[in-house]
């Protein structure tokens, strides 16, 4: 169903105070959602799930969330660290797999909308990359992605479920884990190191500062697509690159070392072509690489 059939008729939506579920509220997306839900006017209440409260993959993991008059719900939940999902693929599978369906099953029974984070799908593939390329999984977590949003397309075709999905390309900010590249990178260049180990500065990546991807799932909320969209900076970088904007940020001046070992089906390089969300949704980035960086510091 259309936001606006929730709302009284004729009355804009962006008038209209909704009620919001954020799966995956604790993680690092779902944080600054919710405190970026939580200070918009239009928005009433806003609901947060994490595995505190409930295992996603379990049924009715959202029991508690019934009968709420929730309009939108934003699913952020799942295991996303690439590396862990080799040796524990299972729970990946189960995770992101059985997780999307419970939230598929809540928004056909409580008829709301779904806004699907899934992720960059493309394998190597032609740069910049569209929403037309076809699906390349090459690792269990980009699989266990791919199949949720079959699920998501079975809901739209047999239930009427209103869903956007996206995939999201790199993304970077305060608050995100150490065991990603640009918080490591900081804290490397910022202990006691005379010189920063780089296993890999083959590959490039699409970084995007979380600021400008919280921009854009913010505009799902008056609209009502059910469209895959790509969403990223559309430029990328290079380890050795990132390592030498950082130093430049912090005014210091470190050796580098390049290994050479590649990981295991390492992509050569990411970079979102967003023509999509800018001609449907007039989204375009605000913040460079640097100003990204700079902003991560705070």
């Amino acid at each position: 169903m259309s936001l606006l059939l929730r709302c009284f008729w004729k009355i804009p939506i962006d008038f209209c105070m909704l009620n919001v579920l954020v799966t995956g509220a604790s993680g690092f997306v779902g944080k600054h959602l919710v405190q970026r839900l939580s200070s918009m006017a239009n928005v009433d209440s806003v609901y947060q799930h994490s595995s505190a409260l409930s295992d996603i993959s379990k049924e009715y993991s959202l029991a508690s969330f019934l009968n709420k008059k929730i309009s939108i719900v934003f699913h952020l939940g799942g295991k996303t660290f690439v590396p862990e999902s080799w040796n524990n693929p299972y729970d990946y599978f189960n995770t992101n797999i059985n997780g999307t369906l419970n939230v598929l099953e809540y928004c056909r029974i409580e008829n709301a909308r779904l806004v699907y984070l899934s992720s960059y799908l493309y394998g190597n593939s032609i740069i910049p990359t569209s929403e037309r390329e076809a699906v390349k999984t090459n690792n269990p977590y980009s699989a266990s992605k791919h199949l949720a949003e079959h699920l998501i397309k079975k809901y739209i075709d047999l239930y009427g479920v209103d869903a956007t999905i996206i995939r999201p390309f790199n993304l970077f900010g305060a608050g995100q884990s150490e065991s990603f590249l640009i918080p490591e990178l900081f804290r490397k260049i910022k202990s006691d190191q005379s010189t920063i180990e780089i296993l890999d500065d083959v590959p490039k990546r699409d970084y995007l500062h979380i600021d400008d991807f919280i921009d854009f799932l913010v505009l799902l909320i008056s609209q009502n697509l059910n469209e895959t969209f790509n969403v990223g900076s559309g430029e990328s970088f290079s380890v050795v690159e990132l390592a030498l904007e950082i130093m430049q940020l912090l005014g210091v001046k470190k050796n580098i070392k390049v290994i050479g070992q590649s990981r295991k089906n390492e992509i050569l390089e990411t970079r979102a072509d967003i023509s999509k969300a800018k001609s449907q949704l007039s989204w375009t980035p605000k913040l460079s690489l640097m100003e990204g960086l700079e902003r991560s510091m705070q």
